[in-house]
């Protein structure tokens, strides 16, 4: 399935996750695996808690770190389909 811009998404709920400084821990419950997030992962995942669209996403990453959208999407959409791999996030819906 293709990821884009329109492509809504949500973390699963199958994961425990704790804040400690600016990162992330988690764990996943259905694989027994543990992942860290850095600070922008962080972010993704807080927004991600409903489900939102990855265009989204990225309009609040660039407004926050003063990136350009074109890069936010590309780094976001990479960042989006590690965790798709992981089953950490589904996709929610596919708009055209």
């Amino acid at each position: 399935m293709e990821i884009n811009e329109t492509t809504i998404i949500a973390k699963n709920q199958n994961n425990v996750e704790a804040q400690i400084g600016e990162e992330l821990t988690m764990m996943s419950i259905d694989k027994g695996m543990y992942y860290t997030l850095n600070k922008i992962g962080s972010e993704i995942w807080k927004l991600v808690g409903e489900p939102i669209k990855i265009q989204h996403i990225c309009e609040q990453l660039s407004v926050q770190y003063n990136i350009d959208e074109n890069t936010c999407k590309k780094d976001v959409i990479i960042f989006i389909k590690k965790m798709l791999e992981q089953d950490l996030i589904s996709i929610e819906k596919q708009q055209k």
